[in-house]
């Protein structure tokens, strides 16, 4: 904070992996350290290291919901920002199940809920249709509320996140999704099934 206050350090200064102060403030969870360089306006928070990480992807990954919130509130992060594996800062949270900042990614306006990796295909909500139990109808009720969802959109197997909740017996999930009126209930994957041949 001493150099940070002196204003003749660089908070937006990267190593040689692109890293920065406010990336490592994250990394130990340090949020007086991540407040203050915020504060400066010069940090950039949106900026990618060698990895193509930003810092709200990796407080997303790794579950520090307090931080991602606080990196969403400055609207300098760029929720939208995807990785060379095709992920964003809403696909991890979805992962997590993360459902305040999956809600703050969403009011944004700049998180793309269609976005495919590229390992699986997988959107956000196929991701949040596969959690078991259905431990993903929370996520998966605030994407469709987001109005923003392509329903029809298929992982590299062919499937759809209504066949993924079908697969996994999230029966809560597949409801919610049927209600929205926007599946082909016929859809088949590419092993020829349909969210029936699952259920």
């Amino acid at each position: 904070r001493m150099l940070i206050a002196t204003g003749e350090s660089d908070p937006g200064a990267r190593n040689p992996s692109g890293a920065t102060a406010l990336g490592f403030a994250c990394m130990h969870k340090n949020f007086d350290i991540i407040s203050a360089l915020l504060a400066t306006g010069k940090s950039n928070p949106g900026a990618k290291n060698s990895f193509g990480q930003t810092v709200l992807m990796y407080a997303c990954e790794y579950g520090l919901n307090d931080i991602a919130r606080m990196l969403i509130a400055t609207g300098e992060s760029d929720p939208g920002a995807r990785n060379p594996s095709g992920f964003t800062a809403l696909t991890y949270a979805c992962h997590l199940s993360a459902l305040g900042v999956v809600s703050a990614l969403l009011a944004t306006g700049k998180s793309n809920p269609n976005v495919k990796d590229k390992l699986y295909g997988y959107t956000a909500l196929i991701i949040a249709s596969c959690k078991r139990q259905n431990k993903g109808l929370p996520i998966v009720q605030a994407l469709i509320a987001s109005g923003e969802c392509d329903y029809g959109i298929t992982c590299k197997k062919g499937r759809t996140a209504l066949i993924w909740a079908c697969e996994g017996s999230n029966a809560d999930v597949a409801l919610a999704l049927i209600a929205t009126g926007k599946y082909d209930l016929d859809c088949q994957d590419k092993y020829g099934k349909t969210a029936l041949c699952y259920a």
